[in-house]
């Protein structure tokens, strides 16, 4: 069994998956939901970072995909508090398959340097319980699954440390 599909109950390290290779996303994702597919707690979605090539079209493409709320923003400090509390839909274990990492915020690399900070906000956030009040979620496991070219690795590498990330 895949490494991904293994790991997905874990709260333990490493979170972000890495692969060069398209396909190799594409049957991770067929796995998971194919191994996963009478859990109802299981939330899967594949991003298209070819539909957020620039901030707008990030915002519209997670809002999309996540389901988030009628009242979401459509900046960062929305982005980050849907991304880190959406309980909608409702799971007990979250993977985002994110394919064409490489094309995401494609020209404006302090908007990528946000979006990455964004996830490894969510990540820190998921793996713990966290209080909101009337609300208190429970840690989650919660993994991210990225397709991106060799050239990104490092950046994501110095972001979320080694420990963090896994190439399958």
């Amino acid at each position: 069994m895949e490494v991904i599909v293994k790991n997905i109950n874990c709260l333990n390290e490493p979170y972000v998956h890495f692969t060069f290779d398209v396909e190799k996303l594409i049957n991770q994702f067929k796995l998971v939901n194919e191994v996963y597919k009478k859990d109802a707690g299981m939330f899967t979605t594949i991003i298209e970072g070819i539909k957020c090539t620039d901030k707008q079209s990030l915002f519209e493409e997670f809002s999309r995909k996540l389901n988030f709320p009628d009242y979401f923003g459509y900046n960062w400090d929305a982005f980050e508090e849907c991304f880190t509390e959406f309980g909608w839909p409702e799971s007990n274990k979250y993977v985002l398959f994110i394919k064409d990492f490489d094309m995401i915020c494609l020209h404006d690399e302090e908007e990528l340097d946000t979006f990455l900070e964004c996830l490894d906000s969510a990540i820190k956030e998921w793996i713990i319980e966290r209080d909101h009040g009337a609300v208190i979620f429970p840690p989650t496991p919660f993994h991210i699954v990225i397709d991106c070219n060799s050239d990104l690795l490092t950046k994501i590498n110095l972001k979320f440390g080694n420990s963090k990330i896994e190439m399958i």
